[in-house]
């Protein structure tokens, strides 16, 4: 079969989100249409755009990430070029797009920051429309569970151009009001982990302590910029992989004549929990640490020797202080977080569970079944397709 070459414009090519993407697209490819060839901005993409180089036989289908009708957009649509967009666009492009479900984002924000301790909670944005769509989402659940409503502070557009010290200052009064408010905790999801570090920034400066103080929770889970913060952050996996695998399946159709849904949202699975909204705000910095470990490596198969490499303690010593913490051992912790991973594929429904095992971090199919009976109370095949989550929640909590 002939090749096709196949355009990937994303923009910013090598962030956390965009290289998810491309994985997912890479996925479909091989599986099912290995003809496909890649071209990738910058040199392939001006090698076809620019004057001198137009050849309408270089590009058959294209991916975009774009929120209005730019140049390179109107070549490629001009041209009768297949082209899905990978984003929520400001405007109708009359293209169709494959992208993270805001609104449900908007409510795993909701779920996360639903807590006793939490009295008032912020949403720290910017005016566009997933941003309104996350907002508007995290409002309605938080409400419905019985919660304020939350406040909402939202750079618009021209804002973004003044200087980050005037735009923190503002960030900071807000936070400074609401911390004014009725004694507990400070919710907060921002809009993205860049606006999560921000806010970050701003908590340290004004003394407060993370998640003692303010719990904060965001969204695309850019392992980079989450643990350069100065508290690493927790946040919301865009789930990349799966927007990228669907639109290539999108644009395949296309490609083939074929009608498609001119909106297709793909769901988050979970949140990524890490320091700045961990449900035991501890005294104890080596168990804070040990946890953020954890968190982020349980689906390595992360062992508790492994762990104790990063902290300047024993064995014994760190069982007792998680005992005395948490009420369980480093590796009953391990194991509910790997349980947790497990139950967010499970709800896809997709993979086996031997798949579920290795990509969580246990050793075997029958270790993952063991482990997630004991803590659930019931064998994976209860949870598949999505059915009884309130159940799990329970009882993992």
């Amino acid at each position: 079969m002939k090749r096709q070459s196949i355009l990937i414009e994303l923009g910013l090519p090598y962030f956390s989100h965009a290289r998810e993407l491309i994985s997912g697209i890479l996925d479909y490819s091989h599986r099912n249409f290995p003809e496909w060839r890649f071209l990738t901005e910058p040199l392939d993409f001006f090698q076809a755009f620019q004057p001198g180089f137009m050849r309408p036989e270089l590009v058959q289908g294209a991916f975009v990430i774009a929120y209005d009708r730019r140049p390179s957009l109107a070549a490629l649509l001009d041209r009768g070029v297949p082209v899905i967009n990978l984003t929520l666009p400001e405007v109708d492009l009359g293209i169709p797009s494959v992208t993270i479900d805001d609104r449900a984002v908007g409510r795993l924000a909701a779920e996360h920051l639903d807590r006793p301790a939490i009295s008032e909670t912020l949403y720290v944005g910017i005016d566009l429309k997933r941003s309104r769509l996350r907002y508007e989402a995290f409002s309605e659940a938080l409400c419905a569970r019985g919660k304020p409503k939350p406040h909402h502070f939202a750079e618009d557009k021209t804002g973004l151009t003044d200087p980050p010290a005037r735009r923190m200052k503002r960030l900071a009064a807000t936070i400074k009001k609401l911390r004014q408010a009725p004694p507990g905790r400070l919710g907060i999801f921002a809009f993205s982990d860049s606006f999560a570090h921000a806010v970050a920034e701003v908590c340290v400066e004004m003394g407060l302590s993370l998640p003692r103080d303010v719990v904060l929770v965001s969204c695309d889970n850019d392992e980079q910029i989450c643990n350069l913060s100065h508290v690493p952050l927790s946040s919301i996996p865009s789930n990349g992989r799966k927007i990228g695998y669907l639109a290539a399946e999108a644009l395949h159709s296309l490609m083939e004549g074929e009608s498609i849904s001119p909106l297709t949202l793909v769901e988050p699975l979970h949140v990524v929990e890490r320091l700045s909204s961990s449900r035991v705000a501890v005294d104890d910095q080596v168990v804070a640490k040990a946890l953020g470990i954890i968190n982020e490596q349980a689906h390595t198969g992360l062992r508790v020797y492994e762990i104790l490499e990063f902290l300047p303690v024993s064995r014994r010593n760190l069982e007792a202080r998680f005992r005395k913490t948490l009420g369980c051992s480093p590796h009953e912790q391990i194991e509910r977080v790997r349980v947790e991973l497990a139950f967010a594929k499970l709800r896809e429904d997709r993979e086996t569970n031997a798949k579920i095992a290795i990509a969580c971090g246990f050793g075997s199919s029958n270790h993952f079944e063991r482990a997630f009976r004991k803590i659930t109370g019931h064998p994976p095949s209860f949870f598949r397709g999505g059915h009884q989550p309130s159940k799990m929640a329970s009882k993992a909590s």
